[in-house]
């Protein structure tokens, strides 16, 4: 009896043995669950960038049989939203030439394409459109997370800037990413580009000079880019507040120091005090813009004009042949700067905007052969109208430097 009760025990399994296949069972289920969740994204992915693809061709080929005028809505070609995927559109056919952008979202992923420099869909969002949340997460393991790997790898930390600059969020249709950029115009500190408050810019620097001294103020710094400029201006014209009315297109968007009294460039000071040293205490003569996220940024529209590191030959925008500062909104031919400057590329809105809007206008010459440097921004002596931050100056080549131009760094 004994020898059998022994029998019939070494027969059965420990406690030890029970938890580690409990353990083996649920390490396996995670792993299942993970790689379903992973197949699952993928999908989504990919039924985003054909629906982004597909949408694209639909609107391309209405053009086509439309004397190259876009759908003023999907809807036109058949294309309407269901529970999983969602889109937006925006048609630009006021603007030359003309234009689109589709953005195509499938549970929380984005791709968009448009017809001006993205051949194949994008991940991302066109400006202006909302960009899915792909936050599909594990459950809180890791805290959830936002770059669509289902919770798998962390988030990456957020943008911190130097002292001096400031965070600008990042725009898909120009191509950048979240960056730093300087606060203030760049001032000369001992032949050192830096950004703080006090003196007046740095000017008398010609555009060459201006990219070797950016890229010397620190590993990655470079004059900012023309991709980087328009990112900034369509951001800052999309907050309210940067307003006169407090509504986004009504009234103007503030111009800063343009009306030349005082007959010379300003320092800064504190984010609260907009219209220091202009001898106003309203009106458009207002010096800080703020930013989406809440970041301040100065003299962005008005003080000094501001090189950035763009180039121009031919192909400039414009109506016809000679020199002469004109509205945005007149201009037929867009030339072949890429990416577009045309406030209505990234603003739809924009499209009947004019200096009055605030947004200042283009001076160009669409006839002129000579290697020009892009100039953007109004100095403190150009007039409220030839102001502002979608100004634009091409009548200098990168060896001028005048007492009126300065710039600014960005990393």
């Amino acid at each position: 009896m004994l020898m059998q009760w022994a029998k019939q025990k070494q027969a059965g399994f420990t406690i030890v043995e029970l938890l580690i296949v409990v353990i083996v069972i649920a390490i396996l289920a995670a792993i299942t669950v993970v790689a379903y969740n992973g197949i699952q994204q993928q999908a989504s992915r990919s039924v985003a960038q054909n629906a982004t693809s597909q949408a694209a061709k639909k609107v391309m080929a209405y053009a086509v049989d439309n004397a190259d005028t876009y759908p003023t809505t999907l809807a036109l070609v058949g294309i309407n939203d269901s529970d999983s995927t969602k889109y937006q559109y925006d048609a630009f056919n006021t603007i030359a030439p003309k234009a689109f952008c589709v953005t195509v979202t499938v549970k929380g992923f984005s791709y968009y394409q448009n017809n001006s420099d993205k051949t194949t869909p994008t991940q991302g969002a066109c400006s202006g459109h909302s960009e899915g949340n792909a936050n599909p997460g594990n459950g809180g393991n890791n805290g959830g997370d936002n770059n669509g790997d289902g919770g798998t790898t962390p988030d990456p930390e957020p943008l911190a800037c130097a002292t001096g600059y400031l965070v600008v969020p990042g725009n898909s249709q120009f191509g950048t990413s979240d960056f730093c950029v300087m606060k203030y115009e760049a001032k000369n500190s001992g032949g050192a580009a830096v950004s703080f408050a006090s003196n007046t810019p740095w000017v008398t620097i010609n555009q060459t000079n201006a990219i070797a001294r950016s890229a010397e103020s620190c590993s990655g710094c470079k004059l900012i880019t023309e991709a980087e400029w328009l990112t900034i201006a369509h951001n800052l014209v999309n907050v309210p507040s940067n307003w006169s009315s407090g509504v986004v297109g009504t009234g103007y968007i503030f111009v800063g120091h343009s009306d030349n009294s005082p007959a010379y460039s300003l320092n800064a000071g504190a984010d609260t005090n907009g219209y220091l040293n202009t001898g106003s205490s309203a009106g458009n003569q207002r010096r800080t813009l703020t930013l989406s996220n809440g970041e301040v940024i100065w003299d962005f529209a008005g003080n000094v004009n501001e090189w950035t590191s763009g180039q121009a030959r031919g192909g400039q925008p414009g109506t016809g042949s000679g020199l002469t500062a004109r509205e945005w909104n007149v201009l037929t031919t867009q030339g072949s700067m890429t990416p577009s400057p045309f406030p209505a590329f990234g603003t739809p809105a924009a499209s009947n905007w004019t200096s009055a809007q605030g947004i200042g206008k283009a001076a160009t010459d669409a006839s002129s052969s000579t290697l020009r440097g892009v100039v953007r921004s109004g100095g403190f002596s150009t007039t409220a109208a030839n102001s502002g931050i979608f100004t634009m100056n091409l009548s200098y080549t990168p060896a001028t430097g005048l007492d009126t131009i300065g710039f600014r760094v960005t990393y």
